[in-house]
């Protein structure tokens, strides 16, 4: 999770409902393509909160916070703190190694780097229904005043905490730092499941470690099997990660899913095109007399890959299930999303 500074990037925070090259040819092509059915266009009335509110009460810090740090250890990364004398490591320069571990797991997952060091904190666990476990504090580098302010990491813990929770948290919302300011200016996701999938498949090892899992398309056909996999175009907003006495677990499911649709995007279309969508959406404000309004036009997906979002979802779960097919099982478990439609597959984006 992450809270980006500051205003119009921050519209991943409203469309995410919550805050807060590697180039393979595509080659798989399901052939039972859905029908179209294109993201519609958002719009929002001036009267109508256009960013999410920043609640420091219920997360638990209070708004002078960084007047109450105190450096605990300093690495080629990182600035490792103790929030008003809370830091419940037990042994600092281990975690600080690890934490450089993390880093060049991550960077070099990313093929990405950076100059900044990143300030790490730790605050007690949030007691809210549908707790945070972390989240990161970053401006993106259109900010003018981006370099004022170093990004930040806070993570959720206590001496309960399992050390593959800290990292897999860490590692994650490194992803989210990583993504939005880097040397290269690569990646920069503004919306909520581009943002969150991103920053989980930078993790990878780590919240494999963390969840129990093997890998991203192993958790997926899990999902499946055991009928918790959510549509990644139905729950666009990611609002069942974000609300619920079980929005933990739909969180890790949602986080997951778009990880391995990203990956699957990544390998199977390759950077550029996963770039272009992720710097495709696109907003406008539209006054008359009677209103001002705020039109959000979501990802163009058929724009960069002629297909829209349930075609390449259905094409992405047909891969997973004909992957597992191959590797483990005589028999094709079907995909309940690829459903033979009398319209004719969608060709492939120049």
């Amino acid at each position: 999770m992450r809270r980006v500074i500051p205003a119009l990037s921050g519209l991943c925070l409203l469309l995410g409902g919550a805050f807060l090259a590697y180039s393979i040819p595509a080659s798989a092509q399901t052939d039972a393509t859905p029908t179209p059915d294109p993201m519609p266009t958002q719009s929002f009335q001036l009267d109508e909160p256009l960013f999410a509110e920043f609640d420091e009460n219920a997360l638990h810090i209070p708004p002078d916070f960084m007047g109450n740090l105190e450096l605990i250890a300093e690495t080629d990364h990182f600035l490792i703190h103790a929030s008003r004398g809370y830091f419940p490591v037990d042994d600092p320069e281990q975690f600080a190694r690890d934490a450089e571990e993390v880093y060049d797991y991550v960077s070099t997952r990313l093929e990405v780097t950076s100059d900044e060091k990143t300030i790490i904190l730790f605050e007690r666990p949030d007691s809210n229904v549908c707790p945070v476990r972390g989240f990161a504090i970053v401006s993106p580098p259109s900010d003018p005043y981006a370099g004022d302010y170093p990004p930040e990491i806070v993570i959720y813990t206590d001496e309960n905490t399992s050390h593959t929770q800290i990292m897999g948290v860490l590692a994650h919302e490194l992803g989210h730092v990583l993504t939005q300011r880097n040397n290269e200016q690569w990646w920069m996701p503004a919306e909520a499941g581009h943002s969150e999938g991103m920053a989980t498949w930078a993790a990878g090892r780590y919240w494999h470690a963390w969840q129990g899992t093997t890998s991203f398309s192993d958790s997926v056909r899990a999902h499946f099997e055991q009928s918790k996999y959510l549509s990644l175009r139905e729950h666009y907003d990611l609002e069942p990660a974000y609300s619920g006495g079980d929005c933990l677990v739909s969180r890790d499911i949602l986080y997951t899913e778009w990880a391995s649709f990203i990956e699957f995007l990544l390998y199977e279309y390759g950077y550029e095109r996963l770039e272009a969508l992720f710097r495709s959406p696109k907003w406008e404000w539209v006054e008359t007399d009677e209103e001002r309004v705020l039109y959000v036009t979501l990802a163009d997906y058929q724009g960069v890959y002629g297909l829209e979002l349930n075609q390449l979802e259905a094409q992405w779960l047909d891969h997973l299930m004909s992957e597992a097919e191959t590797a483990r099982t005589p028999a094709r478990r079907t995909c309940p999303l690829c459903e033979a439609s009398s319209a004719p597959a969608a060709p492939s984006a120049p």
